[in-house]
């Protein structure tokens, strides 16, 4: 029988060092990660702070640091270049965009003045235009016996008559006829005084080019019956003024006024204040 040799006794070993080693390895890596697990549990029951050396600090005062900069002298010409030239850029740039403002400030203003110069015009040429150049007497007067007898309208009332005629290419529109009329001692002493409507009157007034002219009779307000005779003598005299307001085309009112002063079958004159004509 043959007997066991040496070599066969460190081979048949090997199996059991094996199984040594990786128990070896196996107890080192479940120790570690024993360790590890125990902690991150630490790691988990400790509370969320952040560590002091994050803490914020209260801040202090603040230090300028300052520090100096050598440039060669080449370097730093440069630099001022640079600069001087960005600073020229900027310089042209402020005055090309001011000027660029005032050309287009400049613009705008003439434009405007263009448009509303237009407009204007416009309005002149395509607006109607009442024109009243005259009040005449519309009293009868007549002579009986010798005796000047003038007819009153209903024995009260001075009337006059009025010649409207529109001389624009354009209707005249929304037209308001007034009147007053009042008897004064000196015709020096007239003046204007609150008008009154009249209402028995057109609202439209056609341009006299489509061949129609207005001539209205106008009674006046103020009972004269007692002052005939006065006024036969030329010792009073009888205001009597007609305003027109009118609108045209554009929505803009115009105005057109004439006052005359008159006696009984004597002279007569044209009040002395400006009437209104626009």
């Amino acid at each position: 029988m043959r007997q066991p040799l040496e070599s066969d006794k460190q081979t048949s070993l090997w199996p059991l060092a094996l199984l040594g080693i990786l128990g070896v390895i196996s107890w080192v890596r479940s120790k570690s990660l024993t360790r590890t697990q125990h902690t991150e549990e630490s790691i988990r029951k400790q509370p969320h702070t952040q560590p002091q050396s994050y803490e914020p600090h209260p801040a202090g005062e603040l230090k300028r640091i300052s520090a100096e900069i050598d440039f060669s002298p080449k370097e730093a010409q440069r630099y001022y270049a640079e600069q001087s030239e960005a600073y020229r850029l900027q310089r042209r740039s402020f005055w090309v965009g001011l000027a660029t403002l005032g050309a287009l400030t400049i613009y705008t203003v003439y434009t405007a003045c263009i448009y509303y110069s237009g407009q204007k015009t416009t309005k002149l040429a395509y607006r109607p235009r009442i024109n009243l150049i005259s009040l005449n007497s519309a009293l009868r007067v007549s002579t009986i016996n010798g005796q000047l007898r003038v007819d009153l309208k209903d024995g009260k009332f001075f009337q006059v008559e009025v010649p409207i005629k529109n001389t624009g290419p354009l209707p005249a529109t929304n037209v308001i006829i007034s009147r007053f009329d009042a008897v004064i001692g000196d015709k020096e002493n007239a003046k204007r005084l609150p008008y009154q409507e009249f209402r028995e009157t057109e609202h439209v007034i056609p341009p006299a080019s489509q061949g129609v002219n207005f001539d209205i009779v106008i009674p006046g307000t103020e009972d004269i019956s007692s002052r005939i005779e006065e006024l036969k003598k030329g010792k009073t005299w009888l205001e009597f003024s007609v305003l027109i307001v009118y609108d045209d085309e554009f929505g803009d009112t115009h105005h057109t006024e004439f006052c005359h002063l008159f006696t009984i079958n004597g002279p007569t004159d044209i009040c002395p204040w400006p009437v209104q004509n626009d």
